[in-house]
Protein backbone atom coordinates (compact mmCIF):
# COMPACT_ATOMS: atom_id res chain seq x y z
CA UNK A 1 0.00 0.00 0.00
CA UNK A 2 2.46 2.35 0.76
CA UNK A 3 4.34 1.83 -2.47
CA UNK A 4 1.71 2.37 -4.02
CA UNK A 5 0.83 5.88 -2.44
CA UNK A 6 4.71 6.33 -3.07
CA UNK A 7 4.70 5.48 -7.31
CA UNK A 8 1.12 7.62 -7.55
CA UNK A 9 2.57 10.96 -5.67
CA UNK A 10 6.51 9.72 -7.23
CA UNK A 11 6.68 11.96 -10.64
CA UNK A 12 5.26 15.03 -8.36
CA UNK A 13 7.42 14.58 -4.66
CA UNK A 14 9.85 17.09 -5.53
CA UNK A 15 7.46 19.75 -6.51
CA UNK A 16 5.86 19.47 -3.17
CA UNK A 17 8.96 20.10 -0.85
CA UNK A 18 7.82 23.67 0.25
CA UNK A 19 4.48 22.70 0.66
CA UNK A 20 5.67 19.58 3.18
CA UNK A 21 8.26 21.72 4.80
CA UNK A 22 5.69 24.68 5.74
CA UNK A 23 3.42 21.66 6.95
CA UNK A 24 5.48 20.30 9.15
CA UNK A 25 7.11 24.08 10.61
CA UNK A 26 3.55 24.91 11.44
CA UNK A 27 2.06 21.50 12.88
CA UNK A 28 5.83 21.40 15.19
CA UNK A 29 5.57 25.07 15.91
CA UNK A 30 1.35 24.89 16.70
CA UNK A 31 2.28 21.56 19.16
CA UNK A 32 5.02 23.11 20.90
CA UNK A 33 3.08 25.67 21.89
CA UNK A 34 -0.43 24.13 23.51
CA UNK A 35 2.16 21.85 25.39
CA UNK A 36 4.21 24.91 26.25
CA UNK A 37 0.78 25.83 27.27
CA UNK A 38 -0.87 23.03 29.03
CA UNK A 39 2.51 22.04 30.73
CA UNK A 40 4.60 25.33 31.85
CA UNK A 41 1.95 27.84 32.83
CA UNK A 42 -0.96 26.14 34.39
CA UNK A 43 -1.06 26.03 38.18
CA UNK A 44 2.66 28.20 37.91
CA UNK A 45 1.57 31.51 36.28
CA UNK A 46 -0.73 34.56 37.26
CA UNK A 47 -3.36 34.75 34.53
CA UNK A 48 -3.62 36.34 31.89
CA UNK A 49 -0.60 36.67 31.05
CA UNK A 50 0.49 40.32 29.84
CA UNK A 51 1.85 40.19 25.96
CA UNK A 52 1.12 43.88 24.55
CA UNK A 53 -1.18 45.91 27.28
CA UNK A 54 -4.32 46.12 26.60
CA UNK A 55 -4.71 43.73 23.49
CA UNK A 56 -2.81 40.07 23.73
CA UNK A 57 -2.65 38.06 26.36
CA UNK A 58 -1.93 34.40 27.00
CA UNK A 59 -4.72 32.54 28.31
CA UNK A 60 -4.87 28.99 27.87
CA UNK A 61 -8.25 27.42 27.62
CA UNK A 62 -9.73 24.49 26.26
CA UNK A 63 -11.88 24.31 23.17
CA UNK A 64 -14.05 20.96 22.29
CA UNK A 65 -16.15 23.14 19.06
CA UNK A 66 -14.85 24.88 16.12
CA UNK A 67 -14.35 28.72 15.96
CA UNK A 68 -16.00 30.39 18.59
CA UNK A 69 -16.72 27.51 20.93
CA UNK A 70 -19.78 26.23 17.86
CA UNK A 71 -20.33 22.58 17.46
CA UNK A 72 -19.11 22.19 21.01
CA UNK A 73 -18.74 18.70 22.37
CA UNK A 74 -18.42 17.32 19.31
CA UNK A 75 -14.52 16.85 18.77
CA UNK A 76 -14.61 13.54 16.66
CA UNK A 77 -17.05 14.75 14.69
CA UNK A 78 -14.69 18.12 14.55
CA UNK A 79 -12.00 15.61 13.72
CA UNK A 80 -13.29 13.96 11.26
CA UNK A 81 -14.57 17.06 9.25
CA UNK A 82 -10.38 17.84 9.32
CA UNK A 83 -9.73 14.89 7.68
CA UNK A 84 -12.35 15.25 5.03
CA UNK A 85 -10.83 18.71 4.62
CA UNK A 86 -7.33 16.84 4.33
CA UNK A 87 -8.82 14.50 2.04
CA UNK A 88 -9.94 17.26 -0.41
CA UNK A 89 -6.73 18.88 -0.35
CA UNK A 90 -5.30 15.94 -1.89
CA UNK A 91 -7.53 15.07 -4.13
CA UNK A 92 -6.89 18.87 -5.18
CA UNK A 93 -3.45 18.50 -5.11
CA UNK A 94 -2.47 19.59 -8.70
CA UNK A 95 -3.36 23.56 -8.07
CA UNK A 96 -0.24 22.93 -5.35
CA UNK A 97 2.58 23.11 -8.64
CA UNK A 98 2.05 27.07 -8.48
CA UNK A 99 4.84 28.33 -5.75
CA UNK A 100 2.60 30.31 -3.23
CA UNK A 101 -0.43 27.79 -3.52
CA UNK A 102 2.45 25.49 -1.73
CA UNK A 103 2.84 27.35 1.24
CA UNK A 104 -0.79 28.29 1.73
CA UNK A 105 -1.95 25.09 1.88
CA UNK A 106 1.07 24.08 3.84
CA UNK A 107 0.07 26.35 6.41
CA UNK A 108 -3.54 24.83 6.00
CA UNK A 109 -2.71 21.30 6.26
CA UNK A 110 -0.48 21.97 9.15
CA UNK A 111 -3.22 23.80 11.00
CA UNK A 112 -5.50 21.23 10.43
CA UNK A 113 -3.34 18.30 11.78
CA UNK A 114 -2.44 20.59 14.86
CA UNK A 115 -5.87 20.62 15.09
CA UNK A 116 -6.77 17.01 14.71
CA UNK A 117 -3.98 15.86 16.89
CA UNK A 118 -5.30 17.69 19.94
CA UNK A 119 -9.10 16.47 19.26
CA UNK A 120 -7.62 12.91 19.06
CA UNK A 121 -5.30 12.77 21.96
CA UNK A 122 -6.69 15.26 24.40
CA UNK A 123 -10.86 15.59 23.20
CA UNK A 124 -10.47 19.29 22.73
CA UNK A 125 -8.03 21.94 21.12
CA UNK A 126 -5.92 23.91 23.23
CA UNK A 127 -6.25 27.65 22.79
CA UNK A 128 -3.87 30.38 24.36
CA UNK A 129 -3.73 34.10 22.76
CA UNK A 130 -6.39 36.37 23.81
CA UNK A 131 -7.02 39.58 21.60
CA UNK A 132 -8.56 41.99 23.05
CA UNK A 133 -9.80 44.69 20.15
CA UNK A 134 -11.31 47.56 22.78
CA UNK A 135 -14.69 46.89 21.41
CA UNK A 136 -14.52 43.71 20.83
CA UNK A 137 -13.02 40.45 22.70
CA UNK A 138 -11.88 38.23 20.28
CA UNK A 139 -12.20 34.46 21.17
CA UNK A 140 -9.06 32.63 21.98
CA UNK A 141 -7.03 30.84 19.42
CA UNK A 142 -3.75 29.14 18.81
CA UNK A 143 -0.91 28.66 16.41
CA UNK A 144 -3.06 26.43 13.87
CA UNK A 145 -5.90 28.38 14.05
CA UNK A 146 -4.00 31.52 12.75
CA UNK A 147 -2.10 29.23 9.87
CA UNK A 148 -5.74 27.92 8.64
CA UNK A 149 -7.25 31.96 8.78
CA UNK A 150 -4.34 33.69 7.04
CA UNK A 151 -4.07 30.59 4.43
CA UNK A 152 -7.74 30.84 3.61
CA UNK A 153 -7.87 34.26 3.45
CA UNK A 154 -5.13 34.43 1.63
CA UNK A 155 -5.88 31.81 -1.18
CA UNK A 156 -9.73 33.50 -1.20
CA UNK A 157 -8.09 37.19 -2.02
CA UNK A 158 -5.64 35.32 -4.40
CA UNK A 159 -8.67 33.38 -6.12
CA UNK A 160 -10.84 36.35 -6.31
CA UNK A 161 -8.30 38.91 -7.87
CA UNK A 162 -7.46 35.85 -10.06
CA UNK A 163 -10.76 35.49 -11.48
CA UNK A 164 -11.39 38.89 -11.67
CA UNK A 165 -8.52 40.02 -13.75
CA UNK A 166 -9.93 36.93 -16.04
CA UNK A 167 -13.03 38.54 -16.75
CA UNK A 168 -11.51 41.70 -17.77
Amino acid sequence: MVDLIFMIMKPQRNNFCKFWTTLLILCTLDQTTKYLARTQCFGQCAFPITILENWIYFVPSFNTGAAWGMFSKNARALGMLGCLALVAIFLARKRLELFTNQYVFGAICGGIIGNIIDRLVFGCVTDFIDVNLQVYRWPTFNVADSAICIGVIYYAIKTHFKSTNNCQ
